[in-house]
């Protein structure tokens, strides 16, 4: 990835859009409403076929968007989105997110303490339960999974260190795509925020969780609202993918196995709910896997 100019001080927000409409602009009327005010917004559609783009015209003309005319995924976006970039700071974000006023200010306070940082996420249903405050991988297997979900938030994880971060919003030092690079658009959705963090990580870069910086999710609207029978594709392939590229060699065989399993369960979880057509996708992910196929699938 080309280095580029950075403008001290400014907050390059990157936004994925697909479809997003309202929410979108929710978002957006959100990060406009900061209290630190030094930012510039983009906004990188991934070929959206609703009217996201004419209602962002209209409503936010000073919202630099781009157009990429297909669907990029989330790394793919992210990385068109750096590339126009010009913040010294750059914040990925899904577009299904509402900032509190002060979520950028309480990340700048503390941002000699890491390189990478994260927040707190509530359902914008239920404002006083948690989304997600981090995420634990499983060093064993490989596998990465959110915490506090469904959780009252009584501070109970305030003090956490947590080795990797929530990735609806992630504020990321520019410094570290210039050494490390962008995202990887090979893993297209699903475990690319987990792969980036931990390249960050084994590079030496620091993540900090900020829990007074918090905000409000829609969850997974972006992605067509929770687990789906394509969820389960690119969940399956992508994990693989990382366990291939991470994991420890005398390690591979228990997580490997513990990915086959996951393969296994998936249908039958879908077809438990009644959800036949394609419950066998996270099939089609593990054989994709085995033979290195990335990047998007069209189903």
């Amino acid at each position: 990835m080309v280095k580029q100019k950075s403008k001290k001080g400014l907050v390059s927000l990157i936004i994925i859009n697909y479809n997003g409409g309202r929410v979108t602009l929710e978002c957006i009327e959100s990060i406009l409403k900061q209290d630190y005010k030094k930012i510039e917004i983009i906004v990188s559609d991934n070929g959206s076929k609703d009217d996201s783009i004419q209602q962002i015209k209209k409503r936010f003309p000073k919202v630099l968007i781009l157009e990429l005319g297909e669907n990029k995924g989330y790394a793919g976006g992210i990385n068109e989105g750096l590339k126009r970039s010009s913040g010294e700071y750059i914040i990925v974000m899904n577009n299904d997110l509402i900032l509190r006023k002060n979520t950028i200010t309480e990340i700048i306070k503390r941002k000699e303490e890491a390189d990478i940082f994260g927040v707190k996420n509530y359902y914008v249903s239920r404002p006083d339960t948690l989304w997600a405050t981090g995420v634990k991988l499983n060093r064993l297997i490989m596998k990465a999974k959110l915490v506090g979900t469904m959780e009252k938030d009584v501070g109970q994880y305030d003090k956490t260190n947590f080795e990797h971060l929530v990735g609806s919003f992630l504020f990321i030092k520019r410094k570290v795509f210039d050494k490390i690079g962008g995202f990887d658009e090979d893993i297209f959705c699903y475990y690319e925020e987990t792969e980036f963090q931990e390249r960050a990580r084994r590079n030496g870069f620091r993540i900090l969780f900020v829990p007074k910086a918090t905000l409000l999710h829609h969850v997974a609207y972006s992605s067509g609202g929770g687990s789906n029978v394509t969820t389960d594709y690119y969940l399956v392939r992508n994990r693989g993918k990382f366990i291939r590229k991470y994991q420890v060699w005398y390690l591979k065989p228990v997580a490997y196995s513990s990915l086959l399993v996951e393969t296994i369960l998936r249908p039958i979880k879908q077809i438990a709910k009644f959800k036949f057509r394609g419950s066998l996708n996270s099939w089609r992910g593990f054989f994709d896997f085995l033979k290195g196929i990335g990047g998007r699938k069209n189903f």
